[in-house]
């Protein structure tokens, strides 16, 4: 059966329409585009974040943890005191960097309690934070320590 005049001018009217609003939708997006300012590029985009920062400093420490067979837990020492790492935003996130970078190692801010000592440090000299009872083993620059409670 042969569609009748009336049918095929609606099925034209719809084909238009339908092309009308695609066409509309394609100009609006342009217009839209067109609106919207790129972003400027930032000069520090090429430079590495935090953490990656933060990999490189450690890097030869981690390295010498691995060679000596160090595993478990070990302590941490920062620039703060373990129980005054959470009042510093800063030594709060160069702990947790350091946990990361250095998994599966765990760090113990009670250091004290183990053999082994990672000594993290931006602003204090190692004299100053190495704790009573231990020795430095290796030193790897930038503040990184290796340290190890010394023979009873």
């Amino acid at each position: 059966m042969d569609p009748t005049p009336s049918q095929l001018w609606r099925r034209r009217v719809g084909v238009l329409g339908l092309a009308a609003v695609a066409l509309l939708a394609v100009l609006n997006v342009s217009h839209g585009l067109g609106r919207v300012s790129v972003p400027p590029r930032v000069a520090s985009a090429g430079e590495p974040d935090s953490v990656v920062r933060q990999e490189r400093r450690l890097a030869s420490l981690r390295r010498s943890v691995e060679q000596r067979g160090v595993r478990g837990t070990i302590g941490y020492v920062g620039d703060q005191p373990g129980t005054r790492v959470l009042d510093d935003q800063q030594a709060v996130t160069d702990y947790f960097q350091s946990q990361f970078v250095l998994a599966p190692l765990v760090l113990d801010l009670s250091v004290e309690r183990r053999q082994w000592a990672v000594a993290n440090l931006r602003a204090t000299k190692a004299a100053a934070r190495v704790p009573a009872g231990f020795t430095i083993v290796e030193d790897f620059g930038d503040g990184v320590l290796l340290l190890r409670k010394a023979a009873p």
